[in-house]
């Protein structure tokens, strides 16, 4: 079993966790339950849509500039505060 799969099996379920994946291009490649109930005011399927759709559009650059770290330095983990859509018209901060 892969790093990955052994996580979406620990942490899949959690709701208290998010885990996702995109593609190099940003777009999601998998969303675990919670991040999925979460955003689920933006979309029913967030698998496909670009990592934006869910975010503040000042802070995209934020993820870039940690992706980018995270290339680099792929042994490491790097924090970043991000204001997600909360469904509400405002945004919550999530690391």
């Amino acid at each position: 079993m892969n790093y990955f799969e052994a996580i979406k099996e620990l942490l899949g379920n959690s709701s208290q966790f998010y885990i996702v994946t995109t593609y190099l291009d940003g777009h999601y490649s998998y969303v675990n339950k919670n991040y999925a109930k979460s955003f689920s005011h933006i979309t029913k399927n967030l698998v496909g849509q670009s990592f934006q759709i869910t975010m503040h559009p000042d802070d995209v650059n934020t993820c870039i500039a940690v992706c980018t770290k995270c290339f680099a330095n792929p042994d490491k983990l790097f924090l970043a505060t991000i204001r997600k859509h909360d469904g509400s018209g405002s945004y919550i901060y999530t690391q």
